[in-house]
């Protein structure tokens, strides 16, 4: 006996009602509705493009890999996307996993600078020598 998927006969039957104001409407705003107007990019001056560019390339000769990322994420004449990669490579490198250490580890550690005055952990005791 099959189970599932599509079954003849089932939903609304074509034309139905709903179909029927549901196109009536699409009609109507396909008519009427324009697209928002896109907005215009702000035109940079050549000069000021070969120079910024000039300066990305000997800031990639004297820095390192991270440096280099995040001056590529935080500069506004890059695309976003670039960017957005840019900050996704750097990501690993500046804010480190909340999970490294275990769960015991961070417990325990949470415990200790929770504590304090007379609910502080004692320290070990010292062994003195008699005599």
């Amino acid at each position: 006996m099959a189970r599932g998927g599509a079954r003849p006969g089932a939903g609304s039957p074509k034309g139905a009602r709903n179909g029927q104001r549901k196109r009536a409407v699409l009609k109507v705003m396909a008519e009427t509705c324009s697209p928002p107007p896109i907005p215009a990019q702000p035109a940079i001056p050549t000069e000021l493009k070969e120079r910024y560019e000039q300066a990305l390339a000997d800031l990639a000769k004297h820095v390192d890999p991270l440096d280099f990322l995040l001056a590529v994420m935080r500069d506004d004449f890059t695309d976003k996307d670039t960017r957005i990669k840019a900050a996704a490579l750097a990501l690993p490198f500046v804010h480190t996993k909340p999970g490294e250490a275990g769960k015991k580890e961070s417990k325990q550690q949470a415990a200790t600078s929770a504590a304090t005055g007379k609910f502080a952990v004692p320290s070990a005791p010292r062994l003195v020598k008699n005599g």
